[in-house]
């Protein structure tokens, strides 16, 4: 279930116009200005976009590969050795394979 804090609708619309004012801004950059340079502008950014989100599908994969969901305890070897380690969460990587 999602959980909204208060106020998440306010959030959400002032987001919009921010994103709305960017992008008119862009546009009217890149019609004014194109053979200044504003090309360059036009083909880094949505390849930094591309670039992001390919990294972001790799962690996503990489947290899908660690997810102990389907783990079964048969899959777990005994440990012989025993070392306490702080870690944010528990996935695969770890527990020992």
């Amino acid at each position: 279930m999602i959980h909204y804090e208060r106020g998440w609708w306010w959030k959400r619309a002032v987001n919009a116009v921010g994103a709305v004012t960017t992008g008119i801004v862009f546009i009217v950059l890149v019609v004014t200005k194109f053979r200044e340079g504003a090309w360059l502008v036009a083909v880094t950014i949505p390849l930094l976009v591309l670039w992001l989100r390919s990294i972001h599908r790799h962690y996503a994969a990489v947290a899908n590969a660690l997810s102990v969901r389907d783990l079964q305890p048969v899959d777990q070897i005994d440990i012989a050795d025993v070392a306490i380690v702080p870690i944010a969460d528990i996935h695969r990587g770890t527990l020992r394979p």
